[in-house]
């Protein structure tokens, strides 16, 4: 028979086995969660902008967004040559988008450095399950942000589960 002290020893070694197996699992788990394929809740490019859940005032809207310093360095340091990427927004409900990467417009699985300008209508909607949104008829729905206190649009390029993307900031 056993005495007690080394049922005890047997059975602290097999919860410690456990707790080992537990962590190195879910260790695991994270690194890949982390090395495949975005955060489920965020992308790192997106960091620091708010999602406006309130209709801005059209006027506010109105104007030439550019840019952040951010997303001007991503697409140098991947190869693209862009001078002055714009998104203007019209108050006639027109947009003009000038010199962004093809794989927001085209095809999101492109590897093509090409840069390409479009036009087209926009509208805007904010509702209690999604918060606000702007849509770029032809191009996509984006969220409607703010960092700062300054109106953004960020713009995921390619696979959005590669967490690549770039935002307009109004100026």
């Amino acid at each position: 028979m056993m005495d007690t002290s080394t049922s005890m020893i047997r059975s602290s070694c097999f919860y410690e086995k456990i707790q080992k197996r537990l962590y190195t699992g879910v260790l695991i788990g994270l690194i890949s969660a982390f090395s495949t394929g975005c955060h489920p809740l965020f992308c790192p490019w997106e960091l620091g902008y708010s999602q406006l859940t309130d209709v801005p005032p059209q006027k506010e809207l109105i104007g030439k967004y550019f840019l952040s310093k951010k997303s001007s360095s991503l697409l140098a340091n991947e190869g693209f040559n862009i001078n002055q990427s714009e998104l203007e927004l019209k108050d006639d409900m027109q947009f003009v988008l000038t010199d962004v990467p093809e794989t927001i417009v085209e095809d999101p699985y492109s590897t093509s450095k090409s840069v390409i300008s479009r036009t087209g209508t926009w509208s805007m909607n904010c509702g209690e399950s999604y918060d606000c949104m702007i849509e770029l008829h032809g191009i996509g729905v984006f969220p409607l942000s703010e960092k700062g206190g300054i109106l953004a649009v960020p713009i995921t390029m390619g696979d959005g589960d590669e967490c690549r993307g770039i935002v307009f900031e109004k100026k």
